[in-house]
């Protein structure tokens, strides 16, 4: 008898490589910015680490106005346009630029007439440039996702977090002095080498010399082979802008306000435990947003019962993991800060508790939140993070000044509550029209 012909290997093994690979790339990736944030946090100390942690939010923030959440936008389209999602390419390019000079002027006049110190104004027009790095990073990784290449997004986070690292350590280790300016420089010289990089990647979606993966179908709707111009893109794309826009208001807003409402000692402690956090977040984040987002984006639309299993699966992973983690910091957070950031922290273990309860909330709500990002769903989550940000803002007006960095954690910890309810009710009122397919399948 002769043997059974061989097989490729089987859709869910494939599925758990890629995971592994990006985990693996993410998990360097986040190492590597993990550990230049701790020794950044040792050698300034917490006045100056504030202020670099101030700049860095804010750089982090209007990138996302650079980047219009294009990144989100095109893996929309193209899961629901097939190929014929390059349409969008042209118009969106001509956005980016005009959204991105906006965005480094904006840092500009900040620097400029902010509140801040001479030191904080200097900072910020230093990195001005890595506003562009950021945005740079995170549409190379939608292309990337797009062609199902997630072997050279593992590659990509690991590129843009070591050549920082590589570019900070030889400053950290032979100053003498203070290191804020020339840290500040350095961010922004690794940011123009990886837009320099980014510009090649974005020519060739531009000449539409690349090869979306899975997606085959046209499902395009009005005006399938116009190219739209940048004002229609912009008319399409708001949603998702306003939507990472948001996320990063409420998501840096602690980091930010700390600065003028406490002072740089308060926003360096409350950034020593956020990036604790930060890293923590890593796994939903990354299972999410480099994976599984191009894959919900085609199931919103071809099939809603994969869809439905993702949510269910998803969230109750989510939640175990979640857990285990946040306990863990809970119990260790005493040896962490002592590890990483030495006695001049101390006070950020009671910032750290009290973000570790987060972490089980987090998980979850990404999940649930990645649902809403599909089909017609994305007005009803911008309206969600607009809620959420305003949310975050009032209560670190309200418990920063009598609390300092504690109570920052404090209206962090609230508003992922807040996100997480409003997420899930979200998903209850509208679970027939986003499950539509699912629910026939059930109904028979």
């Amino acid at each position: 008898m002769s043997s059974p012909p061989r097989t490729s290997k089987s859709p869910r093994l494939t599925a758990a490589i890629q995971i592994c690979l990006l985990w693996g790339g993410s998990l360097a990736g986040a190492g590597l910015a993990f550990l230049t944030q701790v020794v950044l946090g040792r050698h300034m100390g917490p006045g100056d680490y504030g202020i670099f942690s101030n700049a860095l939010a804010q750089c982090m923030l209007l990138s996302q106005v650079a980047g219009l959440g294009l990144q989100t936008f095109w893996l929309s389209v193209y899961g629901r346009e097939g190929r014929h999602g390059a349409r969008w390419i042209p118009g969106s390019l001509k956005l980016l630029a005009a959204s991105s000079t906006l965005a480094v002027l904006t840092l500009f006049l900040i620097a400029a007439l902010g509140p801040g110190s001479h030191r904080t104004a200097e900072t910020l027009a230093l990195m001005a440039p890595s506003i562009l790095g950021f945005a740079a990073v995170e549409l190379v990784a939608a292309k990337l996702q797009l062609e199902e290449r997630f072997a050279s997004v593992a590659a990509w986070q690991v590129i843009h977090h070591g050549l920082r690292f590589a570019l900070i350590f030889p400053i950290v280790m032979t100053a003498t002095g203070e290191i804020l300016l020339e840290t500040s420089a350095a961010y922004s010289l690794a940011a123009v080498i990886i837009v320099a990089i980014a510009i090649q990647q974005l020519r060739r979606m531009l000449r539409n010399d690349f090869e979306p993966l899975g997606h085959h179908g046209n499902r395009a709707g009005e005006d399938t082979e116009e190219a739209p111009g940048a004002l229609r893109t912009l008319v399409h794309v708001w949603p998702y802008g306003a939507d990472t826009l948001l996320y990063l208001a409420y998501f840096q807003c602690s980091n930010i306000l700390l600065l003028y409402l406490a002072g740089d000692r308060d926003a360096g402690i409350y950034f020593a435990a956020f990036t604790i956090m930060n890293a923590t977040y890593l796994l939903p984040t990354t299972l999410y947003t480099k994976f599984l987002l191009s894959k919900l984006h085609r199931w919103a639309h071809h099939d809603q019962t994969k869809l439905l299993r993702a949510l269910k699966a998803g969230s109750a992973s989510m939640l175990a993991a979640g857990t285990a983690c946040g306990l863990a910091i809970w119990l260790a957070s005493d040896f962490i800060i002592n590890v990483l950031y030495g006695s001049r922290f101390q006070d950020a273990k009671p910032v750290l508790v009290t973000l570790a309860i987060c972490a089980p909330i987090r998980f979850v709500s990404t999940s649930i939140g990645a649902i809403l990002t599909t089909g017609s769903q994305m007005r009803m989550r911008v309206t969600i993070k607009a809620l959420c940000a305003a949310l975050c803002v009032a209560l670190n007006v309200l418990l920063i000044p009598g609390h300092g960095a504690t109570g920052a954690a404090v209206a962090t910890l609230g508003t992922e509550i807040g996100l997480l309810l409003l997420f899930s009710i979200a998903i209850y009122v509208r679970r027939t029209a986003i499950f539509r397919s699912a629910h026939t399948q059930y109904a028979h």
